[in-house]
Parts: C-alpha cells; structure tokens; sequence
C-alpha cells in the first residue's frame, strides 16, 4: 500500500525443540530484527493446558495466532522489521500470519523426529513437555510450494543455521551489530602477528 513502510518479517517455524528460539535470537542480533518470543503470547489457559500435557486444538491457537500477526502488524506500521518464533504448524495458521503485515517469510527448521526427541530429553521449558512432540509432529504441515519460506536441516549447529538463514534471506547485516563488530575487531597483537606470519588464502571460503 502506498506510504507504508518496507518492511520484512521472519517467522523461525518448526515443532517444539527444534531450535527456534535460538536460531530467532541469532538472527536478530544478527541482523538488528526486532525479536519475539510467541510463548509469551499465549493465554494463562493455554499454558496451563501444554503444562499439563494436553495438546491446543484450533480453537486454543486462533486467538494467540491473531496476537502475533497484530504485533508484527504493530511493529510493521512503525517500520520495524521482525524476527518471531512460532510452531505454525499448519498452512491455515501461517495463512493468518501472513494477514497480518506484508513481507512476512518463513523460516522452517526441519529434522528428524529422533533428533529432536534427544534434544527435548535434555532440555527443560517451563509448560512444553517432551510428550507433546507426537501431537505437534503428527500436526505439522510443512511448507506448501506456493508459500513465501525455506527449510532449513535443524541437525546443524545454531550458528550455521543462523549463517543460512540470513544468506538465504538476502537480509543486510548492520556494520553496528555484534556480529559485523566481531568479524572487524582486529585483537591489539595482530599488527605483530601479521608482520612475522602469511595470512591464509580465503578467497574460497563460502
């Protein structure tokens, strides 16, 4: 729409212990996204629900879908670009995601069922017990061909993931973030070093 502001916004989807989170986080530090936990979305009766083991229907989820999509839509109108972590398990609750503001995009982290199991077994969360990852994995829908979003295999390491993530993207990398700041930081003996060693051929690094 004409006079809106661009802007973009990731959703980092997968079912629970696939590394959402740490993946969202790395890619907003990354990049300067503002970023959103959608746990803390959700109402006092759905925690208590995944707390005691019992899987949301469709009806649990509407509500603390529309939350989400409203707050990107929020962030969107003040020209903010996101970064948010969300199941969005099925097409139809990433259809009404992408209700919400323009550029929405997301990110799927995908892998096999036992990989995760594994994870989960030596994890804690506050209300999302291992139990729940039948129901969550029998209830993903991975991404349809005519969906805005990659796949991403979540069996590599969190930075790797991130790497990806934001080169597949296309998203700008601020020379003010941690990330650009810790590849220019140049240690306070690398002059010497430099003088008494040949640096190392780069030009094939990916």
């Amino acid at each position: 729409m004409t006079g809106e502001p661009s802007t973009r916004h990731i959703v980092v989807m997968g079912v629970s212990g696939a590394g959402k989170t740490t993946v969202a986080r790395g890619i907003a530090a990354r990049t300067g996204l503002a970023f959103a936990e959608a746990d803390e979305f959700h109402s006092e009766a759905n925690v208590a629900r995944m707390r005691a083991g019992i899987p949301l229907d469709d009806d649990d989820r509407w509500p603390w879908l529309q939350a989400l999509a409203d707050w990107m839509t929020a962030r969107h109108r003040e020209g903010v670009s996101t970064v948010l972590t969300c199941s969005a398990l099925k097409r139809s609750y990433r259809d009404l995601l992408r209700q919400g503001p323009p550029g929405v995009f997301f990110v799927h982290l995908h892998g096999p069922t036992e990989v995760i199991r594994e994870r989960m077994s030596v994890r804690t969360h506050e209300y999302m017990p291992p139990s729940l990852l039948n129901s969550q994995t029998a209830t993903l829908e991975p991404l349809w061909p005519d969906e805005p979003g990659i796949v991403i295999d979540l069996r590599s390491t969190s930075e790797a993931l991130v790497d990806e993530a934001v080169r597949l993207l296309g998203l700008p990398v601020p020379d003010d973030s941690p990330a650009a700041r810790a590849a220019t930081e140049v240690p306070a003996d690398a002059e010497a070093v430099a003088v008494t060693e040949e640096r190392p051929d780069l030009s094939g690094r990916a």
